[in-house]
């Protein structure tokens, strides 16, 4: 009586022993999948730009600074001042004329991999109240259509969008924010608009894609291209587009070629390539994205190592069940799937309660980062997934080994 009261106790014991493991092990599985999470999701956000349209083509495309002498130059001569307008379109007139450029635009902050200013506020004439359109807005002659290889997406031609910006119309792109509370953008074409630091309403001309400033950013934003009047006092830069494989000879035309790049007051300088803007400005998200992606590849190995320990102890301690159950039968494949199938249901559990603790404040994530909640969902599988890779490997030595014992050893040893 006493000795089956002793073996009760030691199975109670035991019991307790392995449910208090298979805590463990769950909350462990439910930390380090959040910690995934977390970064996957990070990552996504900062990166998924990159598999979006950019809005522009950026091949053979050069941005050029127009600068005036300073006053303390012996070349300065104050005349000159009032030909500054002048001086310009004749600037621009010789870069045209130039056998190796197809166009020339004057531009205001309208190339991409430049974070400029954003519209808030859009009053749509006719209407009483603003609408939200978050937009980056940008200035620029008709000839920037071609220069950065812009399309509208309502099936209009880069000639119509031209002739659009020629008439004084605005081009607008898409915009997340306004389609989610007032509709469609599209139902603004024809319409005439304006911005709280933009004074002259101009109509809607079309939709076009949004030139994004950098690859990556995501399309959270809108974009406003408005027709650059050159007949007005404006600032402005230089934006053009050579000819297929003409890179060098424009180039050096540009450096040599002194009558193309000077004239009284004004010259043409900083002329730099397109696509090494975009390489200067991208390198820092690469760089972030190639570290969180680094910190990831770290963490999921050290959960592995961390999976194999705690597994590898699980199995050693289940040696003589797994002795007993091949004594009554069970095959080395039913025992490995039974090892494997624990292993995978203790993860299941673990990835039910982070999904418990993150769940509840998926709509205030939604919020902030802009994203939609499948997005999430989507990540989350991705984590699921990992981690049962890792679990499946984790478990797959110590269980080999424990099969490969011969039952009447692992009895005796026990």
């Amino acid at each position: 009586m006493k000795g089956g009261n002793f073996m009760k106790r030691a199975l109670i014991k035991q019991m307790i022993y392995e449910w208090r493991i298979n805590v463990w092990l769950i909350l462990e599985m439910a930390v380090i999948a959040l910690a995934i999470w977390a970064m996957l999701s990070v990552t996504w956000i900062e990166s998924k730009g990159i598999l979006e349209p950019r809005g522009f083509s950026p091949e053979g495309v050069y941005s050029i600074e127009v600068r005036t002498l300073n006053v303390n130059s012996p070349d300065y001569n104050k005349e000159y001042e009032a030909y500054y307008y002048q001086d310009r379109d004749e600037l621009m007139q010789r870069l045209k004329d130039n056998p190796n450029v197809e166009y020339v635009s004057l531009h205001n902050n309208t190339l991409p991999y430049n974070f400029n200013f954003m519209g808030n506020l859009m009053k749509i004439e006719g209407e009483p109240d603003s609408v939200e359109y978050y937009a980056n807005c940008r200035k620029a002659q008709p000839d920037i259509i071609k220069i950065l290889n812009i399309k509208s997406t309502t099936g209009k031609t880069q000639k119509e969008l031209m002739a659009m910006l020629a008439r004084g119309e605005v081009l607008l792109s898409p915009n997340k924010i306004y389609e989610e509370k007032f509709g469609d953008v599209k139902e603004l074409i024809g319409k005439k608009i304006s911005f709280y630091d933009v004074e002259t309403p101009a109509r809607v001309g079309d939709i076009v894609e949004n030139i994004r400033r950098t690859d990556y950013e995501p399309r959270n934003e809108g974009m406003v291209l408005y027709p650059y009047d050159s007949n007005k006092p404006s600032w402005g830069n230089i934006a053009l587009k050579v000819k297929p494989g003409k890179e060098k000879a424009f180039e050096e035309d540009f450096k040599t070629d002194r009558s193309m790049t000077r004239l009284r007051n004004l010259f043409l300088t900083d002329l730099q390539r397109l696509t090494d803007l975009g390489e200067v400005v991208n390198t820092p998200q690469k760089i972030d994205n190639r570290l969180r992606v680094g910190i990831s590849a770290f963490l999921l190995i050290t959960i592995f190592l961390g999976l194999l320990g705690s597994f590898w102890f699980r199995v050693q301690q289940r040696i003589s069940e797994i002795a007993i159950r091949k004594t009554f039968g069970a095959t080395d494949k039913d025992l490995f799937r039974r090892v494997i199938g624990e292993g995978l249901l203790l993860l299941l559990v673990g990835i039910f309660l982070t999904s418990a603790c993150v769940w509840p404040f998926i709509g205030k994530i939604v919020e902030i980062t802009g994203e939609e909640w499948y997005a999430f969902l989507a990540v989350e599988a991705a984590t699921a997934g990992l981690m049962a890779v890792g679990v499946i490997l984790s478990l797959w030595y110590p269980a080999y080994r424990a099969m490969k014992i011969e039952p009447a050893i692992a009895v005796k040893e026990e």
